[in-house]
């Protein structure tokens, strides 16, 4: 009888539970990662930004031949480099001298961005140019010299019509106890003093370029589309162009090749991916770069990644710099690298394209 009447008050709770969840549902991590080209839905709104009206000539032939435009892919590629709305992760620079001397760095980092979706920024849907775009912010844990410094940069939604302001940034000078204005710095800067300049870390974007697909090839197994990009925007830009394999099926950039202005390759970068849970967002896991001429090199380890965070905007403001918050820590220390044989493989150049390259020539 007393186990009668158990069932009978469990059956009573299991639908009051039920009939409760459906009404008042719990508040959930429901995002998830969704193929560019899905998200958009209509491939015009990628072909025809920044106002064009017509597709060129050359463009219709890619679509015929491949089923994309050069701008649409690498705006589908651009669009996972923003993998969520506010999210964290641990980085760690390697950078390496012609010499082999190592000297790394270490962050961590935080991003909220302030666009709905990726399609929102393509039809200025919620935001406009010059509207704040992204927010980001950082503490520098290592080498000891720069332990406790801050950063913090505000990037703008720029346009063929309005491309004057693209960023500004703070830095919290630990050892002053202040903050103070990051100076600007020219596209063609190095960043960090690495083979990296800031337009291929922070400011680049497809629309600044003509893209052509030049055909397909194969990237460590992985079948991709190859892509030239020459700039549109600077007559004296500090590249001839650039050359990329996208990965067909998720638009992951896996392999680029960079040009001088004289036409000898200056920079060949790898880029590993992966998938981060819950959602399965595609998240850079190693960005490695060589200046095949001079040899020196850049490793980009990131870790630890944490999305969807809901971060508030009060940890965006220059002042918040100063509470030098480390807020995690990794999960598993990366150890020290203490020769040039723990990093990857160098990058090297793609024999095929080469060989291609040198026939049209």
């Amino acid at each position: 009888m007393f186990i009668k009447s158990i069932r009978n008050l469990l059956g009573k709770f299991v639908v009051t539970g039920t009939l409760f969840m459906i009404l008042y549902p719990l508040p959930c991590n429901c995002a998830q990662w969704i193929n560019p080209k899905l998200l958009v839905r209509d491939p015009a709104i990628v072909r025809l930004q920044q106002g064009r009206t017509a597709l060129t000539e050359r463009e219709k032939q890619d679509i015929h031949k491949y089923g994309y435009t050069g701008l649409e892919l690498m705006t589908y590629a651009d669009s996972n480099m923003r993998p969520d709305k506010s999210w964290d992760k641990f980085v760690r620079a390697a950078i390496v001298s012609p010499g082999g001397h190592i000297k790394y760095f270490e962050w961590l980092n935080k991003d909220k961005y302030y666009y709905k979706d990726f399609r929102s920024l393509l039809n200025y849907d919620g935001i406009r140019p010059g509207d704040v775009m992204k927010k980001f912010t950082g503490i520098y844990l290592e080498p000891p010299e720069r332990r406790y410094r801050g950063y913090l940069y505000y990037m703008y939604l720029t346009s063929m019509e309005k491309h004057q302001k693209d960023k500004e940034g703070w830095a919290w000078v630990h050892s002053l106890r202040r903050y103070r204005r990051s100076p600007t710095t020219p596209k063609s800067d190095h960043w960090l003093a690495s083979v990296l300049t800031y337009d291929d870390y922070l400011l680049r974007r497809p629309w600044e370029e003509k893209h052509i697909i030049i055909g397909r090839g194969n990237h460590k197994g992985n079948k991709c589309l190859i892509i030239e990009s020459r700039n549109i925007l600077d007559p004296d830009y500090y590249l001839s162009k650039r050359v990329s394999w996208v990965e067909e099926q998720n638009y992951l950039t896996l392999h680029e090749e960079q040009f001088a202005k004289n036409g000898k390759i200056c920079l060949i970068t790898d880029k590993s991916w992966d998938q981060v849970k819950p959602g399965n967002y595609w998240v850079i896991t190693e960005w490695n770069s060589v200046n095949p001429v001079t040899g020196e090199r850049i490793v980009l380890m990131y870790s630890d990644f944490r999305l969807n965070l809901g971060l508030k905007d009060g940890e965006f403001l220059p002042a918040y710099m100063g509470k030098e918050h480390i807020w995690k820590r990794p999960e598993k220390p990366m150890p020290p690298i203490k020769h040039v044989s723990e990093l990857p493989p160098v990058p090297v150049r793609d024999i095929e394209f080469r060989d291609k390259l040198q026939r049209d020539n």
